[in-house]
């Protein structure tokens, strides 16, 4: 059920699992982990110039 829902809505927050499948933060995780899934939101940023 969740590895489902993981790959039909990737770019989910813990917080957006929480509220669309009714667990705690801390089930969700736990269970993520034990499906050796994790959780990565890549950050993009800019490198400044400065030579």
């Amino acid at each position: 059920m969740l590895a489902d829902y993981v790959k039909k809505h990737p770019d989910h927050t813990l917080a957006e699992m929480k509220q669309n499948l009714g667990f705690g933060i801390s089930a969700i995780w736990y269970r993520l982990k034990q499906l050796k899934i994790t959780l990565k939101k890549k950050s993009y940023y800019i490198k400044s110039a400065i030579k």
